[in-house]
């Protein structure tokens, strides 16, 4: 609750009562006009009324004393200013109020705000609201003064003060901040404190990375400092590269502009990576060509993400200029490296944001929101993962007969198609290469489910194919599908591309297996084939699938199971009769198997896997000495 202050008038006088959560303070009659604030140096002590001294006093007149002042705090609070209000009684005879503060709005009763400078009506009463702690009511009557309990604002229990960071300062305040906040100033080093934050946070409002945020970096930097140039620097290789240039008002700015830069003391910064002053106090730093005309100069370095040297916020003054000769302090060097801080952020922050639209087509907006929230995602790692790789059948054969021309808006289309089924289920798109997609689950935020989230994308996938035919059918006469592979198992994941380029995905041998496993498909003849491992990961009761063999694999030692990823519940009844037939094969019992397989064809008659078993087991059955291998051998990639 804030101090209340209540002011009644009788004839030229007003009666007042401050306030504190509740608790009369103090209370009396002062004469308007009058001012509300602070107590400062010679000033009697709080709750009271300071006169000002009368001409031919012999006293020494301060302008923020030249009325009557109702002080409210002591000088060691600087919660409130030396001078915040005046009170005066308007043209109408009612009370008005006056913000006389250089950089806080103050709130009146109803939510009314009163901006810096500017004047309000309270009539014949009102509240004035300042700080968080403090209010003060306002009333005006010719009768005897009531006293009148202190309120808040409807509906609030707080009483708030406005901060207006967009007002700026008079000019002639914007200069030498730091200078200034070292001395006893009449606005108060409270109030310069908050002028020079505001400076330094003015500078990052900027879009991070552009010439406007360098620029207002460079502007910040002589506000706050005695420097007549600043400027943003960046290198390549050996070189520095001026980006941006700021001055002084009343700089000879052509001859600034054309003064090279200190190479020595910039060599020095980088040798150090610290904020280096240079004071030129001997005649042969003078002669030098880089300080002709310069006073001292300062240079703060720039850091990328990696804390490498990318740049320098360098600034200087001419020599025989108004602060010729005054030393570069710390405290002006300290304030410089804040403001290379900033911009050594503001880079981080661009690079970010390249990174991340580089990175949105790859991702769905909920694992965009996860990398919004926690950054290190991106980071690389050990995890377990499901990659499904997906290769367009007849893509050669198409391209061949329709032309270049409109197979690249074939294949965009269709990859842009499948690109959709994999973001709707929040997999990452990983690649593209030629006329195959290649995407994960699982990563760069943990998906316990992972492996349902690959099938059901790859269940998607299929069936686009049926729709995308009669899209393209004109253009693409000739029947076209997928060949869809998916494995599950431990990966490293991170950027598996380069500093240039960056690509999110998945390295070692489960990446390797789902690759082979999608080249499979093309030999066994199913669209959809996902491992073993992926397959216990589901569960057979979330999708149709039948074990189709344990294959060996090209490249790969340990043998695996393989699963059809089935479309539909319509084979049911194939893949139930085919594992009978498979489970007999495997124990040996061929004859069994064969007359399991022959009914199968009879039912399902273009079937490859079914074709293919029965031509392994007839193979045995006419071999008189044969040794038997359940393991199919695949030579192919």
């Amino acid at each position: 609750m804030p101090y209340c202050a209540q002011i009644l008038l009788m004839e030229t006088q007003v009666h007042y009562q401050l306030f504190r959560s509740h608790e009369l303070l103090s209370e009396g009659m002062i004469t308007t006009p009058f001012t509300v604030g602070r107590q400062c140096e010679g000033e009697p002590s709080p709750v009271s009324v300071f006169e000002p001294p009368r001409a031919g006093s012999g006293a020494v007149e301060r302008k923020s004393a030249s009325v009557r002042k109702l002080i409210v705090v002591s000088l060691s609070d600087r919660t409130i200013p030396r001078l915040f209000l005046r009170i005066e009684i308007g043209a109408n005879g009612k009370l008005d109020v006056q913000n006389t503060h250089r950089i806080f709005d103050i709130e009146l009763a109803d939510k009314v705000v009163l901006p810096t400078g500017e004047r309000g009506a309270l009539g014949m009463g009102g509240s004035v609201f300042f700080s968080e702690q403090f209010e003060l009511r306002l009333a005006l009557s010719r009768s005897k003064a009531k006293s009148v309990t202190p309120q808040l604002r409807p509906g609030s229990s707080l009483c708030f003060t406005i901060l207006n960071a967009d007002r700026e300062l008079p000019d002639q305040d914007q200069t030498n901040l730091l200078s200034m906040i070292q001395q006893d100033l009449p606005m108060g080093r409270g109030e310069l404190a908050i002028s020079l934050v505001r400076t330094v946070l003015q500078a990052f409002k900027a879009p991070p990375g552009s010439d406007e945020c360098f620029n207002a970096a460079g502007t910040a930097a002589i506000k706050m400092i005695d420097l007549d140039r600043v400027a943003v620097l960046f290198k390549t290789g050996d070189k520095w590269t001026c980006r941006t240039q700021s001055f002084r008002k009343g700089t000879h700015i052509s001859r600034a502009e054309n003064r090279p830069f200190s190479h020595s003391l910039l060599s020095n910064m980088e040798s150090t990576a610290k904020t280096t002053i240079m004071e030129p106090d001997f005649s042969e730093h003078r002669l030098a060509a880089s300080m002709q005309n310069v006073d001292r100069a300062v240079v703060s370095p720039i850091f990328d993400d990696k804390q490498v040297i990318v740049g320098a916020l360098y600034g200087d003054r001419e020599s025989g200029g108004t602060n010729a000769d005054r030393p570069i302090g710390e405290l002006e060097a300290a304030m410089l490296d804040v403001l290379a801080s900033g911009i050594s952020s503001t880079l981080a922050i661009q690079q970010e944001q390249r990174l991340r639209n580089s990175m949105s087509p790859f991702f769905s907006p909920v694992v965009l929101a996860q990398l919004n929230t926690d950054h290190k995602l991106l980071e690389s790692r050990e995890t377990i993962v499901s990659v499904l790789f997906c290769d367009i059948r007849g893509f050669s054969s198409v391209t061949e007969k329709i032309g270049p021309t409109k197979a690249i808006g074939w294949i965009n289309d269709i990859l842009t198609s499948l690109s959709e089924c994999v973001l709707n289920h929040d997999g990452v798109l990983v690649d593209y290469v030629g006329d195959e997609l290649m995407a994960m689950f699982g990563a760069p935020a943990d998906q316990p489910d992972h492996a349902q989230r690959a099938c059901r994308a790859a269940m998607e996938m299929l069936s686009q194919i049926v729709p995308l035919g009669i899209k393209w059918k004109d253009t693409v006469p000739n029947r076209f599908g997928f060949g869809i592979g998916i494995n599950s198992g431990p990966a490293s994941v991170g950027n598996t591309g380069s500093q240039k380029k960056f690509k999110y995905g998945p390295l070692g041998n489960t990446v390797n297996l789902a690759s082979r496993v999608q080249g499979i498909t093309k030999q066994i003849g199913v669209p959809g084939l996902i491992t073993g491992e992926t397959a216990a990961a589901v569960g057979r009761d979330l999708f149709q699938m039948r074990r189709l063999a344990k294959v060996r694999v090209v490249g790969i030692e340990q043998p695996i199971d393989l699963y059809q990823l089935c479309e539909n519940d319509e084979h049911r009844q194939l893949c139930e009769e085919y594992e009978q037939a498979l489970i007999a094969f495997e124990k040996q019992d061929l004859n069994l198997t064969a007359r399991l397989l022959a009914s199968v064809l009879q039912s399902y008659p273009a079937d490859r896997p079914t074709i293919i078993l029965l031509n392994r087991t007839a193979e045995l059955l006419s071999q008189s000495e044969r040794e038997f291998d359940p393991i199919w051998n695949l030579m192919q990639k």
